[in-house]
């Protein structure tokens, strides 16, 4: 089985960060997670983006905050290996310095109207060490939870789409998923953030 990475998931030869070193650092700095002063605008989106008799993964919904958004994903199983788990955020198994991911790793990433993305195989996260604004799209790892027939998994990403379509890309070689794309006009999100209610306003240090 080909383990190369596709043209939209590669990887950044140089990166050493792992996910859970990312986790660590402070959540004020908007890239780095949702405000927790604040509640989103949630935005649904009940979409099955890629499917086969193994797996489904599916969009559930958006959670939208005035700087960024969540997103949501539901991966069910079925007729898959007991031994096959997804590889997911600092879990993930791949060789720093080469274009090589584990097929066993769910790749997840987004792309913006402008051209821009963020894919969860690009672990490193620029701007974090001095604290500069990164010059980049973020994706971020958050909380995730399931079992053996269902996983639920969400990542930060950071700023809010500009205008136009907003595309979201899956790729899984493990349990035969292929690229592939799924677009929404980006004003879904941007109307589900305005909806967001800031509740504690915190200072950013």
């Amino acid at each position: 089985m080909n383990t190369e990475p596709s043209e939209f998931f590669e990887v950044l030869p140089s990166s050493v960060e792992s996910a859970g070193s990312q986790r660590h650092r402070s959540i004020v700095l908007p890239w780095c997670g949702s405000p927790s002063g604040a509640v989103p605008g949630v935005a649904p989106l009940e979409h099955v983006l890629a499917q086969n008799k193994k797996v489904a993964i599916c969009l559930d919904h958006i959670a939208a905050y005035p700087l960024g958004f969540e997103v949501n994903l539901t991966i069910l199983f079925d007729n898959v290996d007991p031994g096959f788990g997804p590889i997911l955020g600092s879990r993930r198994i791949r060789n720093v310095g080469r274009s090589e991911i584990s097929p066993e790793m769910l790749r997840f990433g987004v792309q913006f109207a402008d051209g821009t993305k963020a894919t969860n195989t690009r672990s490193r996260l620029p701007g974090l060490t001095d604290r500069d604004e990164p010059s980049e799209p973020v994706i971020l790892e958050r909380g995730g939870r399931g079992d053996g027939d269902r996983w639920e998994q969400s990542y930060w990403l950071w700023p809010l789409p500009p205008p136009g379509p907003l595309a979201f890309v899956c790729e899984w070689p493990g349990v035969e998923i292929p690229l592939t794309r799924w677009e929404i006009d980006g004003k879904t999100v941007r109307d589900a953030s305005g909806r967001s209610q800031v509740i504690f306003p915190k200072e950013q240090s």
